[in-house]
């Protein structure tokens, strides 16, 4: 297991959380998501001072899920109380519990979200103010820069990709002559190979050849650099610098709950989503969807 001793489990369930994970490990499960979360009890059980099995009753996970309901999205809560269920089970099978306390905590219901959905002036906007950008400097770096920032944009809204995704690409991950782009294993551990479109591989053939020219890069390692200290983009990073572009534009607002239910803000994941046509059948608004993301921008 990996970065798994960096959280210093300190109660007497210490050994066994590390069992227990140890056992999801040896499954092929991801360890690091369980690893955080019973983080939270073994905090719990140091705060109140608890040192035996036999204290940790029902009223006990009660309180401990109780101090959370009401703090974290229903969603979030759904995964830790799932945890923790989990958890008994395996302690359960240990012969440390007799029954599942944490089955007796009623699930939430998932509060409705409704996510930001752009326009396509909204993003004609976005990318007409990376040209100009690129434009206006006459300084290689930060011409280069800009010109950079709108190949990736282009790439997370083009191929539907997380930014992280996209930051940790390679140049051998692409491949000219099908045109795809090799995805590293990521959220939920897979790996893919997509199709991409010809504007695509027009924005990173022309960025791998202006960086060779401009600075000398090889075409290896990965796509998106940071000059001049050419390390890889950092994904906050440009989720921070898409974020102060929404609202130099007017397009940001804050997430907002009205009616019950929660309105999402217009952040960098966002591009990912189609362009809605209300007025079209299901079928056509896919297909054009499809083409509008190669001819919007």
């Amino acid at each position: 297991m990996r970065k798994i001793s960096e959280l210093h489990y300190r109660s007497f369930l210490a050994g066994v959380i590390m069992d227990y994970l140890d056992y999801l490990d040896n499954l092929g499960f991801s360890t690091r998501g369980p690893a955080s979360i019973l983080r939270r009890i073994d905090g719990f059980l140091v705060e109140r001072n608890i040192g035996c099995i036999q204290q940790c009753d029902s009223l006990f996970w009660i309180e401990l899920l109780a101090q959370y309901q009401h703090h974290v999205k229903a969603s979030t809560f759904q995964i830790w109380r799932s945890t923790f269920q989990k958890l008994c089970r395996y302690l359960m099978r240990q012969g440390w519990m007799t029954e599942n306390p944490v089955a007796l905590f009623p699930i939430p219901k998932p509060q409705p979200y409704r996510p930001y959905v752009f326009s396509n002036d909204e993003l004609r906007r976005f990318f007409d103010y990376l040209h100009q950008q690129e434009a206006h400097f006459n300084t290689p770096t930060i011409s280069f820069r800009f010109r950079s920032r709108y190949v990736l944009f282009h790439l997370l809204y083009a191929c539907g990709l997380r930014v992280s995704e996209a930051t940790r690409l390679s140049v051998e991950d692409y491949s000219a002559e099908q045109h795809t782009l090799f995805i590293q294993p990521s959220k939920f551990l897979k790996d893919r190979l997509i199709p991409i479109g010809s504007r695509v591989a027009a924005n990173l053939e022309h960025l791998l050849e202006l960086r060779k020219d401009l600075f000398g890069i090889p075409p290896e390692g990965p796509f998106f650099l940071n000059l001049p200290t050419r390390k890889p983009c950092n994904p906050n990073t440009v989720s921070y610098y898409f974020k102060s572009v929404m609202e130099h534009l007017g397009i940001y607002r804050p997430q907002s709950t009205y009616q019950g239910c929660t309105q999402g803000t217009p952040h960098l994941h966002e591009l990912r989503r189609y362009v809605p046509f209300p007025t079209m059948s299901r079928s056509a608004m896919l297909t054009s969807c499809l083409l509008v993301r190669h001819k919007v921008i």
